[in-house]
């Protein structure tokens, strides 16, 4: 295993439709520190599948349960779908996450892009 210091890690993130600042403020923190504990884990498939279940049940589990995201909204996309086999070899990943907050017509987006190109 690898160990990357997150000083030489650029995470970039997009934000799409966010409704309410304080809510993305929260999710945000939440994703940064779940990115940051294993950096070299993103670029393995099974380690993204399964971050992206985590993020997932954590936004679910913290956002959710609290009524601030709607129970069917929250989705974390880290595959195939958003990360190629040519992105991925240059150490690049991106996460997909979008989610609901309750009574809001707008799906809140946000994509966040790790480059750990400078360690591969």
């Amino acid at each position: 295993m690898f160990w990357f210091p997150t000083v030489d890690v650029k995470i970039v993130t997009e934000k799409r439709n966010v409704n309410n600042e304080r809510i993305f403020a929260e999710v945000d923190n939440y994703v940064m520190e779940i990115i940051r504990m294993d950096l070299a884990e993103w670029l393995d498939e099974k380690h993204r599948k399964q971050g992206a279940e985590v993020i997932e049940d954590v936004l679910y589990d913290s956002f959710v349960t609290e009524s601030k995201v709607n129970e069917h909204s929250v989705n974390v996309i880290c595959d195939y779908r958003n990360n190629d086999l040519d992105v991925l070899a240059k150490g690049i990943v991106h996460i997909r996450i979008r989610y609901q907050q309750l009574h809001c017509l707008n799906t809140t987006e946000l994509v966040y892009t790790i480059d750990l190109s400078t360690h591969i």
